[in-house]
C-alpha cells in the first residue's frame, strides 16, 4: 500500500470544519452589523462539521451537543440553561479529547492480555473518567466563578487536561501510527514520517493554544460581553470554537486509528509527507497564530474578521486540493468496491436481507451502512 492513504487523511475532516468556518463568516457578512454573537452563534456549525466526519460515535456524539447548547446559547444569551449546557458540554469535550487517547493507548499496551482483563480495564477507566465528571459537575459554580483555592478553575481545566490530550495523542501519532517509508511507496515523501508526526502534533498544540486564547475569558486580553467589546467578543469566542472543531476532529481521528490498530485492522503507516498534506498543516498554524497575535494586539474587530476570514478560506482551499490529491492516490477501479470486501462490515441481515426486490449487492451497501464499514473517504 502506498505511504499516502486516503483513509487516514486529515484532509476530508479538515477541509469540511474550513468550510463552516468560512459560513461563519459569511453569515457574519450577510448579517446587520448591530446584530449581536452572529459569528459566535453561526461558528458552532464548525462543531456540526466536525461530527459528520468523525469516526467516533461517541465523539461524533459529544460534538453535536456541544454545538446544540452552544448555539442555543449564542443564540439567546438570555437563557441561563443554555449557558449553563454551553459550559458544562465543554467540559465533557475536554475531557473526552484527553480520555479517548489515553484509553485507546491502552488499549494497545492491553493486546495480549486476556479479554476479562481487557474488559475490567475498560471498566475502571470509564469510572474514572466519570468520577472526574462528576467532581467537575458538583463543583460548576466554584470552577465557573474562579473561587477555587487554585483560581480559575476553567482555565486550569483546559490549559492542562489540553495539553495532556495533545501530548498522549502525539505519542500515539510517533510511537504507534508511524513507521519507516514502506519499500513500495510510489512516492518520495517531502519529510520523514517521525518528522510529518511530531509537526502534526506542535500543530495540535498550538491550535490548541489559540483557542483557550480565543474564548475571551480565560487567557489574554479579556474581552468582557460589553458594548465596546462586543464585536471583538463575537469574533474570537466564534474563532474558540472553530478551533476546539478543528482539534476534536484530529483527535478523534486518530483515536480510532490508534483503535484500528490495537485491533489489527491498520496494516498501513500514517504517512502523507507531500507537500499538499503539509501545507494544510502550515495554513491550519498560520490561522492559528493569526487568531493570537490579532486578540492580544487588540486590533480592530473589522481587520480581524476580514484577515481571519481570508485565512480561513486560504485554509480550506489547500485542505480541499489535499482531500483531492489524496482521492487521486487511491486506485480508480478497486474504490468503488473496496469498502464491500472491508472485514469491518457489520452484518444486519434482518435489516437487507436480499430478496427479489433488493439485490444482493444492494442488501450488501445497506449492510455497510448500517454496520459504519463505509471509509467516507472514498465518497
Amino acid at each position: 500500500m502506498s505511504a499516502t492513504s486516503a483513509s487516514t487523511s486529515l484532509a476530508p475532516s479538515l477541509s469540511l470544519v474550513a468550510f463552516a468556518a468560512v459560513g461563519a463568516h459569511v453569515a457574519r457578512l450577510a448579517a446587520p452589523r448591530d446584530s449581536p454573537y452572529v459569528f459566535a452563534s453561526a461558528s458552532n456549525g464548525a462543531y456540526i462539521a466536525a461530527a459528520l466526519l468523525c469516526p467516533m460515535d461517541d465523539g461524533a456524539l459529544a460534538l453535536t451537543l456541544i454545538g446544540a447548547a452552544s448555539l442555543a446559547h449564542h443564540a439567546e444569551p438570555d437563557r441561563r440553561q443554555a449557558h449553563t449546557l454551553d459550559i458544562a458540554l465543554g467540559w465533557v469535550l475536554v475531557m473526552h479529547l484527553a480520555f479517548a487517547p489515553l484509553l485507546a493507548g491502552a488499549r494497545v499496551f492491553a493486546r495480549r492480555v486476556s479479554w476479562w482483563v481487557r474488559m475490567l480495564g475498560r471498566i475502571a477507566a470509564y469510572a474514572i473518567w466519570g468520577a472526574a465528571l462528576a467532581v467537575l459537575f458538583s463543583h460548576y459554580v466554584e470552577l465557573k466563578d474562579g473561587t477555587t483555592f487554585l483560581g480559575n478553575g476553567q482555565i486550569l481545566l483546559y490549559v492542562i487536561v489540553g495539553p495532556i490530550a495533545a501530548l498522549a495523542l502525539g505519542l500515539e501519532r510517533i510511537f504507534i501510527l508511524t513507521k519507516g517509508n514502506p519499500p513500495d511507496s510510489s512516492q518520495t515523501p517531502v519529510l520523514t514520517p517521525y518528522l510529518e508526526a511530531a509537526i502534526e502534533t506542535l500543530v495540535v498544540l498550538l491550535v490548541i493554544n489559540a483557542a483557550v486564547v480565543a474564548q475571551g475569558t480565560l487567557l489574554g486580553r479579556q474581552l468582557f460581553d460589553r458594548q465596546e467589546d462586543m464585536d471583538a467578543y463575537d469574533i474570537f469566542h466564534g474563532q474558540w470554537h472553530i478551533s476546539i472543531a478543528f482539534v476534536a476532529i484530529i483527535c478523534y481521528r486518530r483515536v480510532y486509528e490508534v483503535n484500528q490498530y490495537s485491533k489489527g485492522q491498520l496494516k498501513t503507516c500514517v504517512c502523507h509527507a507531500q507537500w499538499p498534506e503539509l501545507a494544510m498543516l502550515a495554513a491550519l498554524a498560520f490561522h492559528s497564530v493569526l487568531v493570537i497575535v490579532l486578540k492580544e494586539t487588540a486590533v480592530s474587530a473589522g481587520a480581524s474578521e476580514a484577515t481571519l476570514g481570508v485565512s480561513a478560506t486560504v485554509l480550506g482551499a489547500f485542505s480541499a486540493y489535499a482531500w483531492w490529491q489524496s482521492i487521486q492516490n487511491i486506485p480508480p477501479a478497486p474504490r468503488a468496491f473496496e469498502a464491500l470486501r472491508r472485514s469491518s462490515i457489520v452484518d444486519a441481515p434482518a435489516l437487507f436481507p436480499p430478496t427479489p426486490l433488493i439485490s444482493v449487492g444492494t442488501a450488501r451497501a445497506g449492510r455497510l451502512l448500517v454496520g459504519r464499514g463505509i471509509d467516507l473517504n472514498y465518497l
